[in-house]
């Protein structure tokens, strides 16, 4: 298990130069990343980087939330309710009432399968351990306990191929994704990538 802290996360500007992500964690493989875990700080109303090739799940994790749009489709995303989107579409982000922060994860669905889940406070858990799994546990609010290490505000475990025990106490919160890479490799039928 790795922890990593809001201190260790990397700012880069958006690929499309709109605003600033923090890189918690990636990936790579031979040409791209199978998957990457970022949280982005929205303060008004713009369009997202797209990405073709790959999907997402999009995550408001403080703030409170954003409308998805895309033409004429639009998609609520409110605060800790998970929302998933091709990386493709061209998506203008349209802010409720005020700045957002947007947990994310960005990955390839050829090579990868994954999910995110709210984990509500008073929770015991087990995290079964699986071949080619990746658990990614971020700690919303208070402080999260896995396998007697403790979890602070804005932190991150990262944890491979390994059984865990999660306890939320009472009026903590966190976010957990499960990263499964796949066997197989699918064809992309589009045969456009940005990597």
């Amino acid at each position: 298990m790795k922890i990593i802290t809001q201190t260790e996360f990397v700012s880069s500007l958006w690929k499309n130069g709109a605003g600033t992500t923090r890189e918690i964690a990636r990936k790579d493989g031979p040409k791209g990343y199978f998957w990457r875990l970022s949280i982005a700080k929205v303060t008004c109303d713009s369009i997202f980087s797209t990405f073709p090739g790959m999907a997402r799940i999009l995550t408001v994790i403080e703030g409170e939330g954003l409308v998805l749009q895309a033409g004429e489709l639009t998609q609520n995303a409110a605060r800790n309710a998970p929302v998933s989107f091709a990386g493709a579409t061209p998506i203008t982000g349209r802010l409720y009432d005020g700045p957002v922060q947007n947990f994310n994860v960005i990955y390839d669905p050829r090579l990868t399968a994954a999910g995110v889940q709210i984990l509500d406070a008073g929770l015991t858990t087990v995290l079964p351990a699986r071949p080619n799994r990746t658990y990614a546990v971020y700690c919303l609010r208070g402080v999260l306990e896995i396998q007697e290490t403790f979890l602070d505000y804005g932190s991150i475990a990262l944890i491979d191929h390994a059984e865990v025990r999660l306890k939320l106490p009472e009026a903590s919160l966190g976010l957990q994704v499960q990263l499964d890479a796949l066997n197989r490799i699918k064809p992309n039928p589009s045969g456009v990538s940005d990597r």
